[in-house]
């Protein structure tokens, strides 16, 4: 671990990208600044707000899309493992009839505001971009900074200088030491940039930032989601975590198993109510396959 941690200092901006599309825009911008008319309710929450959203889920979508990347099969994200849309259900078919009427101009905006961003990084003599990601345990469930911290502690006993972890299509970073208990360093190429806090401006008014301050959108471009960070880029205080007495969680074991495909979760029990399962038998992964998509077009009826 370093003692003292070098990040890549925001560039400033004069004129933001002021997005048009009310769609995308509302899938990033700050919860405060956006007009939520296009929904009967208040739960299309942005990026910004949450990536647990259907504003992540419909961005990253989108992203992939404009920019030309897929996952292998069954290798989603993994918010789509344990994804249950039920309660946001009006502002999904909302959202999604959006997307299917305005497809080409949301394409081709996340371009335009792709483009931008690289312009700005590139006008500022970067290529790459050294950022921060802090990370720490959310509960005894989650423990995704006891695992980081634990992969290193097996790369160093190896020799090896770098882990591999998953990650989420989008990311986000910051220009920010700070850090409870891990922070990742990675130095960035800008082509894995989508945007960051200075460049979007208000839909009402350009000059307002519509992001949180310091906050860049990463790409993940790894059709599995893998991620190689060398260990000089990861920083933790060692007190914080007891190593050996770490008792892995499932949420920990789903990474250790390489991934979770979205067959093995979004299939099984997680997805269903009682109501909708013979619980007196185990059912088969052609069973659950074939009760997933009766499910589905029960949904589809609602």
């Amino acid at each position: 671990m370093h003692e003292e941690i070098q990040l890549t200092k925001m560039p400033k901006v004069t004129d933001r990208f002021r997005i048009e599309n009310e769609l995308l825009y509302q899938c990033i911008a700050h919860p405060i600044d956006v007009n939520n008319s296009i929904f009967k309710s208040n739960s299309f929450h942005s990026y910004t707000s949450t990536k647990n959203g259907l504003g992540y889920v419909f961005l990253a979508f989108i992203v992939r899309q404009a920019l030309g990347f897929h996952r292998y099969p069954f290798l989603e994200d993994r918010i789509l493992s344990d994804w249950r849309y039920g309660q946001f259900k009006d502002a999904f078919y909302t959202a999604l009839d959006i997307l299917d009427r305005q497809y080409q101009a949301i394409i081709d905006e996340t371009l335009e505001l792709y483009s931008f961003t690289q312009d700005i990084l590139q006008q500022s003599g970067l290529s790459h971009v050294t950022i921060s990601r802090a990370i720490k345990d959310k509960s005894h469930s989650y423990l995704y900074a006891s695992h980081v911290a634990r992969l290193c502690h097996e790369a160093l006993n190896k020799g090896d200088n770098y882990i591999h972890v998953e990650m989420d299509i989008l990311n986000g970073f910051a220009s920010d030491t700070t850090y409870p208990g891990l922070l990742i360093t990675p130095s960035v190429p800008i082509a894995d940039i989508l945007c960051f806090a200075n460049i979007i401006g208000s839909a009402n008014d350009p000059k307002v930032k519509t992001m949180e301050h310091n906050e860049w959108i990463v790409i993940n471009r790894h059709p599995k989601g893998i991620v190689k960070i060398p260990l000089d880029a990861i920083h933790f205080k060692e007190n914080l975590f007891d190593i050996d007495k770490i008792e892995m969680s499932l949420r920990d074991r789903r990474y250790d198993d390489d991934y979770l495909p979205v067959g093995r979760c979004t299939l099984g029990d997680r997805l269903f109510s009682y109501k909708h399962r013979d619980m007196s038998r185990k059912l088969s992964f052609k069973e659950r396959v074939i009760e997933a998509f009766s499910y589905y077009q029960s949904l589809k009826k609602l």
